[in-house]
């Protein structure tokens, strides 16, 4: 029999903590975590599905053609300079010079295109 004291003593403080409850919450918050990990890994594996090979290469939808053009860039003005070295090493400037002139005009027109994207696509124009 509990005494009335005791009762409400008991309402007041809390009693011991119950280390069964403890385990029981720790186990379930675990269960948790590992259920939303599994959730996270799935949808990174549905991602790259939906990427496909040229998507792991060149990013998504929305970034692959500024890749494709600094790409572009990239290899044009690697070529204008190498046909310019050539250019100079041999005996024939003037069509190694116009060679070069083309791919410049590549790579300017593509770093064009990302310049002219990225005014676009900034917010409140």
């Amino acid at each position: 029999m509990v005494s009335e004291r005791d009762g409400i003593l008991a309402e007041i403080v809390p009693g011991p903590p119950n280390p069964e409850a403890k385990l029981e919450a720790a186990m379930s918050e675990a269960e948790r975590t590992k259920q939303l990990s599994l959730e996270h890994d799935y949808a990174i594996k549905i991602k790259r599905a939906d990427l496909g090979w040229f998507g792991v290469i060149f990013g998504s939808e929305a970034h692959a053609s500024i890749v494709v053009a600094f790409v572009v860039v990239i290899m044009g003005f690697g070529t204008a300079i190498a046909l310019w070295t050539v250019a100079y090493f041999t005996g024939r400037p003037e069509f190694w010079s116009s060679e070069a002139h083309v791919a410049l005009a590549a790579a300017t027109s593509a770093l064009g295109y990302v310049f002219g994207r990225g005014s676009k696509d900034a917010p409140g124009k």
